[in-house]
């Protein structure tokens, strides 16, 4: 079944670096990730079901590892009930990504 995204989301690694990120915030479809800036090596980009206040806790429903190169396509597929959450990562210094949700 192929499955038509209704929106994409650019995040870029400076909003990373910052604090985590809330990328959407109600249930949806997590249906891909295009990395658009290769990630910096060994830092990996986590993907949480749950945009609530205590953070980066809940069901992963992704990692981009990290070193991944631009253009990689991951298709996740992930149903989500709370929302994208990508956890903080300090230590991420190039990247940007672009998930595409239904």
């Amino acid at each position: 079944m192929i499955v038509q995204p209704t929106g994409t989301i650019p995040v870029a690694a400076a909003a990373i670096v910052a604090g985590n990120v809330a990328v959407f915030t109600h249930p949806c479809i997590m249906l891909t990730v295009l990395v658009t800036i290769t990630t910096t090596a060994a830092q990996a980009i986590t993907f949480f079901d749950n945009t609530a206040a205590q953070g980066a806790v809940g069901t992963i429903v992704g990692i981009v590892p990290g070193g991944t190169a631009a253009g990689t396509i991951f298709a996740l597929n992930m149903p989500v009930i709370n929302g994208i959450l990508i956890q903080v990562n300090a230590a991420l210094a190039a990247g940007a990504i672009t998930v595409s949700i239904c």
